[in-house]
């Protein structure tokens, strides 16, 4: 028995060929009871019974080894000299356990590079100089246990990592007899692990690339994980936020949290898809634009369990989607507004064509009368009678033309909010008066039956008289030009509180209903007057709303429809302020013969007019340019100069502040006449010296009322 011990501890013990009997299920290395690796050698025999139960425990103990094929176990003795080599070894390693056994380990199937590191690790651990096999058992040595990665290399050459344990095997006494490794190949487990490092990598990368803040929600019990990053979105550092959904749900801004919690909801229950935005509030006390997108996990029941998604910021987003959405709404106004302009401006056009055949026949039609009248004065068989009668029309015709070209001039002042408007207190009686005296001749050339009521007391108002004449007399022309011959016309004045009523009415065609408001627009021309033959371009109600507006007022048409006549209605606020009397008044009461120099360079004009004057007893020196008028001005000092603007040699801006270096206003009075009748032209005529300024054709009537003022003594 004693031979027999001897030669199997003389012969090194393969556990392929010990294994005879059947195998078992290899054991986990985690559990691997330590007991087994306990083998006990040289221990004296009590007796045969004590041999036989030794062997026979060797054998169970080589087949249980060799039965662990997933696993390598070596046994070593003290000098790493292989005295086992299990099945699972030789499937690891490519090598025979009769190659194996005899050989020493680290040689065999280890990296030198790596036997040499560790055992420079475990010299300064130790301190002492620790190589070759002693750096696989030093803690074994010790009493100590070690898990440690290792890179095998098989026969084949080919490595793989393993996770190897080493402990010491021990005899009877507890005296270390050898060593027992146990490897598991974890390649597979490393690879994995691997790729699960480069995925984790590739999804953090992506999660950093996507600036996006992750979060991980544990609905049973309400703990969130917050990545940094998305903690960082709201401006916090990692401690700053409590991994709580409670904190989100703080942070979400009060018009938001219902919507946003009622989705989350939604998707747990409904499995809605969960993607929604939001406002949260950051650590410096805004609220930014959030987009968050999850996924929840049900369990076997159908129950949430958890849910997890990103976080992206969205402000700018947000602050771009709003100035894009003001930029629309922006270029739509623009559209609209332009598509309005274009509207606008086809119509303004319309106008324009409309005006202007209006014009040409509004100009034709009293140029055509002149001429016939004047062929009547020149006509050798012409009477006395029919002498007078065309006299009148052309004086009608010129009067008529005279006004058109006033309504257009006023109508573009009024728009350029440049006409001339000089306020004061007048009794609106006597202009009322004035104007049904100047519109008597039109009343009675279409033999209408014209009636005035003035308000039994002064009626004080603050006007421009010459406006306020304007208004009173568009509204008895335009009642007179739209009554068929022999109607009824009244123009009735009273008081109404602090507030006076001129009220013009007329049994003549009357206004649709429909068109009482346009009636005031520039250029309305009622469809029922396309015959033309009351004439007017459809400016008159334009300007005399204007005007009417201008003294704080109102205007108002009313008809009860075609047929049926119809009443405009001026209403002006009163003043408590005295009435002065009219111009009229003022130089009714003035006369005499007065002295005057007409420049104009213009022969027809001069001499028409020059006549003229002379006719009504005034003495009149015309010259032809500003050099020989301002000389004659200088020589024989008259009464009033009338001087054309736009005259040769020296203009008549240039004359009038000549002359006022040497006449004041009180000696020689200064009428400038142009066809310029813009508030500017009228502001610098004033500003050269003159004391008048009058529109060609020139106002007769006006004229004479300046050559009537009382004139100082010489």
């Amino acid at each position: 028995m004693n031979d027999q011990r001897s030669t199997s501890r003389s012969k090194p013990l393969s556990v392929a060929d010990a294994m005879q009997g059947p195998t078992t299920a290899p054991p986990d290395l985690n559990e691997v009871d330590l007991q087994y690796s306990t083998v006990r050698y040289g221990r004296p025999a009590q007796d045969s019974a004590e041999e036989t139960e030794s062997v026979e425990t060797q054998v169970q103990l080589s087949q249980v080894l060799d039965a662990a094929t997933q696993v390598s176990i070596c046994v070593t003795d003290m000098n790493g000299i292989i005295t086992l080599f299990n099945s699972g070894a030789e499937q690891m390693l490519g090598y025979r356990a009769t190659e194996m056994v005899g050989k020493r380990t680290p040689a065999i199937m280890h990296l030198a590079s790596e036997v040499e590191r560790r055992g420079k690790e475990l010299s300064r651990e130790f301190g002492r100089d620790i190589c070759g096999f002693e750096v696989f058992v030093a803690y074994a040595k010790a009493g100590k246990f070690e898990r440690r990665e290792w890179t095998y290399v098989r026969k084949d050459g080919q490595r793989f990592t393993v996770n190897l344990v080493v402990t010491a095997v021990r005899n009877a006494a507890g005296g270390i007899t050898g060593f027992l490794g146990v490897a598991e190949d974890i390649s597979e487990r490393k690879r994995s692990e691997q790729a699960l490092r480069k995925s984790e990598e590739r999804f953090d990368l992506a999660v950093a690339g996507s600036n996006d803040g992750i979060w991980d929600w544990d609905v049973r019990t309400n703990e969130v994980y917050y990545a940094p990053r998305f903690k960082e979105l709201l401006g916090f550092r990692d401690d700053e936020f409590d991994n709580k959904f409670a904190a989100f749900e703080t942070a979400l801004h009060p018009d938001d949290r219902q919507r946003t919690l009622e989705q989350v909801q939604r998707h747990l229950k409904e499995r809605e898809p969960y993607d929604v935005e939001y406002r949260l509030l950051t650590k410096c006390g805004e609220y930014r634009w959030f987009r968050a997108r999850g996924q929840a996990i049900w369990d076997e029941t159908g129950q949430a369990i958890r849910m997890a998604g990103s976080l992206t910021d969205i402000t700018e987003s947000k602050r771009t989607g709003v100035a894009l959405e003001q930029n629309a709404a922006e270029i739509q106004r623009a559209y609209e507004t332009l598509r309005v302009a274009e509207a606008e401006a086809r119509k303004a056009v319309d106008e324009r064509d409309q005006f202007l055949a209006m014009l040409s026949h509004e100009l034709r039609n009293p140029l055509s009368a002149i001429r016939n009248g004047m062929g009547v004065l020149g006509h050798v068989h012409a009477d006395q009678d029919a002498i007078e009668h065309a006299r009148k029309a052309i004086q009608r015709q010129v009067h008529h033309m005279s006004c058109l070209l006033d309504d257009l001039l006023d109508v573009a002042r009024v728009t350029q909010g440049k006409i001339g408007f000089r306020p004061r207190p007048l009794d609106l009686n006597e202009l009322m008066l004035e104007s049904a005296e100047a519109i008597q001749p039109i009343m009675d050339a279409r033999g209408h039956e014209f009636s005035i009521l003035p308000d039994p007391e002064s009626v004080a108002v603050e006007g421009d008289p010459t406006r306020l004449l304007q208004i009173i007399e568009n509204l008895l022309t335009n009642a007179a030009k739209y009554t068929p011959h022999g109607g009824k016309i009244a123009a009735v004045l009273e008081k109404q509180g602090d507030f006076c009523e001129l009220c013009v009415r007329d049994n003549g065609r009357g206004i649709d209903p429909d068109l009482l408001e346009e009636i005031f627009n520039m250029f309305f021309q009622s469809n029922h007057a396309l015959d033309r033959s009351e004439g007017g371009m459809g400016v008159g109600l334009t300007l005399v709303r204007a005007l009417v507006e201008m003294h704080g007022g109102t205007i108002s048409a009313k008809s009860d429809g075609l047929g049926k006549g119809s009443r405009f209605v001026v209403r002006l606020p009163l003043t408590d302020s005295p009435a002065s009397p009219s111009d009229k008044g003022i130089a009714a009461e003035t006369g005499g013969t007065a002295r005057v120099v007409l420049i104009e360079d213009n022969q027809d004009s001069r001499e028409m007019l020059q006549t003229l004057l002379r006719l009504d007893g005034h003495q009149v020196e015309s010259v032809e340019d500003g050099q020989k008028g301002l000389d004659t001005i200088l020589q024989q000092r008259p009464d009033i100069a009338v001087i054309d603007i736009g005259l040769p040699i020296m203009d008549g801006y240039e004359v009038a502040r000549r002359v006022r270096k040497h006449f004041s206003k009180s000696e020689v009075l200064l009428v400038a006449l142009t066809g310029y009748g813009q508030e500017q032209d009228q502001e610098a005529a004033y500003q050269a010296g003159f004391d008048e300024h009058l529109v060609k054709p020139v106002n007769l009537e006006k004229l004479k009322l300046l050559l009537q003022q009382p004139r100082k003594p010489r």
